[in-house]
């Protein structure tokens, strides 16, 4: 595989230049690179993605779940707790990130100042970036990695009250400009008792019937694309339907 796939993937799933989106990626896109030093395979796959979206903003996740067990976060220095694309896209020169102690982004493009200062007192309701991002028509990108990890389905979850999570609130602190300072903040978690996990096939297998969801391989891997707007209607109309349509039992 060459970094141009990338581009001819993204042209297929009729993602624009200016499209705002949000990336779950798995480093073992990189890995597939032929004829490429491997220590710059990664950040090759990085600049081919904020290229092509050169007119547009890409946000990826950089969660720190390590803030629920009583770690101080520090946007400028915490390492991503998700994998290996998630740290390098973060240190990559010209992002920035939110403050959101649990749920952070790492965010570069023309409107990453409308997500850097979204509410981070809560992880999933309104005026979090999940729902800006919604209000501003993303589009979700996973490259290499299952459907079940876009995280966005919490934001609809929360939005339409499913009730096997609760908002829990998390005490703790942030470090702004070489200061401490004390945050609480809410997550809508999942009830333990319920022996639940999430699962996003009927999803999936709905969205491809109704050609909502753009879906191939890339390399070796999976890549799915879904704008945000029919991932939330399509979700939210199944738990009207089902409650427990977005979630397997353990």
């Amino acid at each position: 595989m060459k970094p141009n796939d990338i581009n001819k993937i993204f042209q297929k799933a009729k993602l624009k230049k200016n499209d705002i989106v949000m990336i779950h990626g798995d480093a073992a896109v990189a890995a597939q690179f032929e004829n490429i030093k491997s220590k710059t395979k990664l950040p090759k796959l990085l600049n081919t993605i904020i290229k092509y979206f050169s007119e547009g903003t890409v946000m990826v996740p950089t969660f720190t779940y390590s803030f629920t067990k009583g770690k101080t976060y520090n946007y400028l220095k915490s390492q991503s707790e998700v994998g290996m694309f998630s740290e390098a896209f973060r240190k990559h020169r010209g992002v920035k990130r939110t403050k959101q102690p649990i749920f952070s982004f790492a965010i570069i493009g023309k409107e990453k100042g409308k997500f850097l200062n979204t509410n981070i007192n809560d992880c999933f309701g309104e005026n979090t970036i999940f729902d800006i991002f919604k209000k501003a028509k993303g589009k979700i990108i996973c490259m290499g990695c299952s459907f079940d990890r876009i995280t966005f389905v919490h934001h609809v979850e929360q939005m339409h009250g499913v009730k096997y999570r609760y908002l829990k609130n998390f005490s703790g602190k942030i470090m702004i400009k070489n200061k401490l300072k004390k945050i609480n903040t809410t997550c809508y978690v999942r009830k333990l008792r319920e022996n639940n996990t999430t699962c996003l096939d009927l999803l999936k297998r709905t969205a491809l019937r109704k050609k909502n969801l753009f879906l191939t391989n890339i390399g070796k891997l999976p890549f799915f694309s879904i704008s945000s707007e029919k991932f939330y209607d399509i979700s939210y109309s199944m738990l009207k339907k089902n409650k427990f349509s977005l979630i397997k039992k353990t």
